[in-house]
């Protein structure tokens, strides 16, 4: 059996997850962000083509209707997370 325990999620940590077709993206920080504080996300298409970017400060939410299912890539400049869209 594998059990998992999660001590602490940093605050600087964002949070980057789909549902269905919807990207949501919330930002890890105490409080509101100024502009000075938004991060540009870009979503990449397996295959490398970008199919979306976007400006987030605080919280995103983005639903893809128009994207087939499968596998993509979002980008904040620094890190890369897979995302499943079904």
């Amino acid at each position: 059996m594998i059990t998992s325990n999660i001590l602490e999620v940093p605050e600087t940590s964002d949070l980057v997850y789909a549902h269905g077709k919807t990207l949501t993206i919330r930002r890890g920080h105490e409080g509101r962000a100024s502009d000075a504080d938004k991060r540009i996300y870009r979503l990449m298409s397996v295959d490398g083509h970008q199919v979306w970017s976007g400006e987030v400060a605080n919280e995103l939410s983005v639903t893809f209707d128009h994207l087939q299912s499968g596998v993509y890539i979002i980008n904040d400049g620094s890190i890369s997370k897979k995302v499943v869209f079904k």
